[in-house]
């Protein structure tokens, strides 16, 4: 054994129980993470069509 098998063996000894959350709860949770409003300052460096013509422009002629 190495000298951080204590550690290795002790990242193991840790049981979290988190139960499943109650249908409001699971609800308010779907709706938070389903909003898809860009977050403030961040800036497209790409435009979709961009993207498709690179990746098409590098797939194998067969």
């Amino acid at each position: 054994m190495s000298d951080d098998a204590p550690a290795q063996v002790g990242r193991f000894l840790l049981k979290l129980i988190v139960p499943y959350p109650s249908r409001e709860d699971e609800t308010a949770i779907i709706d938070r993470m389903a909003i898809s409003t860009p977050r403030p300052g961040l800036e497209p460096v790409l435009h979709p069509d961009e993207l498709i013509e690179g990746t098409l422009a590098r797939l194998p002629v067969p």
